[in-house]
């Protein structure tokens, strides 16, 4: 069956088991010394990583409503992370009370080694916030997402995290995943899935089985169709 454009898949149903507390407690302390390992908060918003914008490209067709944009910054090794993570974004400027805009959370969309598999760049989907105010008819433009949208090559970025431990992959390599998106919360399923099959590790390998659900609103908007599509070519079977 395909793996990632697939008809909805049928589930066996068991009877809820007693499970020995003490097999309970060692998952316990697993799970706490696996997230122990997870890099966190290594850059704070007090005191970013400066990093450099060096791609940043349109990804959805041109008649698909809104922008959406792929982005990849320079971390220069620094801001190490790992799939399932998002990075904070502290765009320049201040808010109408004229303090410094907040950070604003966006999911990684690469491996932790990056989209050049070198280890030394993050990448984001960032779709890009406009909308009219029915009160006053004027345009809004969302502050960190039109910022991203705007940047050039060169340009320079405020980065804090990583953060986040509830998303990661299974220890298991064996494991189905499962992965349910509408747009751009394709960003860490991407990421997913360049893990499993667009990279080769000595110490990593997956033979399990990915399922991705994705809804958009159009074709156009489509994000990554041809990585996803050449991933499906190349392991029918996953």
């Amino acid at each position: 069956a395909s793996s990632f454009f697939a008809a909805k898949p049928t589930f066996e149903v068991k009877p809820i088991v007693s499970v020995s507390t003490s097999i309970v407690g060692e998952a316990t302390e697993v799970v706490k010394k696996k997230k122990a390992d997870v890099p966190l908060n290594l850059f704070r918003p007090a005191n970013p990583y400066i990093g450099t914008c060096i791609y940043n490209q349109r990804i959805v067709g041109p008649d698909a409503p809104g922008e959406t944009c792929h982005l990849i910054f320079t971390t220069e090794g620094k801001v190490q992370y790992v799939e399932g993570q998002s990075i904070g974004i502290v765009p320049p400027g201040t808010d109408k009370d004229g303090k410094p805009h907040k950070l604003r959370l966006y999911s990684i969309a690469s491996t932790r080694h990056g989209d050049f598999g070198d280890d030394k760049t993050v990448s984001l989907s960032v779709k890009r916030l406009e909308y009219t105010d029915p009160k006053t008819g004027q345009l809004v433009k969302g502050v960190c997402s039109n910022f991203l949208c705007d940047l050039k090559p060169g340009d320079n970025v405020a980065i804090t995290g990583p953060v986040g431990t509830t998303m990661l992959l299974p220890e298991d390599p064996t494991s189905t995943i499962i992965m349910l998106a509408t747009g751009t919360g394709i960003a860490p399923f991407r990421a997913f899935l360049r893990r499993f099959f667009e990279e080769n590790h000595d110490d990593y390998k997956f033979p399990g089985l990915a399922w991705l659900f994705l809804g958009v609103p159009t074709s156009s908007t489509l994000l990554y169709q041809e990585e996803l599509e050449k991933m499906k070519y190349f392991n029918p079977n996953s």
